[in-house]
């Protein structure tokens, strides 16, 4: 399996984002339905979190986030530097899915 996204699966993913934004495509997918990941640089630094239907839409997803919103879609860059790490999670798992507690 890939640990970093492509240059056409990053392509692939912010197309379909732009397009699904465009044709006003509402989101009623519930996220314990899909892959989770989360993108580290090459310190380790959390970057972004990503969610797909496959671990590549995850992972690319999570790709994306780290540079948006701050840059537009189509400025993402297609290559990912080296070192950079992708943890990838199984629908219903992983850091965005772990409850806290507190304590009254």
């Amino acid at each position: 399996m890939r640990t970093v996204p492509t240059p056409n699966e990053i392509d692939a993913v912010a197309f379909d984002l732009i397009a699904a934004h465009a044709a006003g495509v509402p989101e009623d997918t519930s996220l314990n339905d899909l892959w989770s990941s989360v993108a580290l640089d090459s310190y380790g630094k959390f970057r972004g979190y990503g969610f797909g239907y496959t671990p590549a839409e995850a992972r690319t997803g999570a790709w994306i986030t780290a540079w948006w919103p701050e840059c537009d879609l189509r400025a993402v860059p297609r290559i990912v530097p080296g070192r950079w790490t992708f943890q990838i999670y199984p629908p219903g798992e992983g850091p965005v899915f772990r409850r806290t507690t507190t304590t009254p």
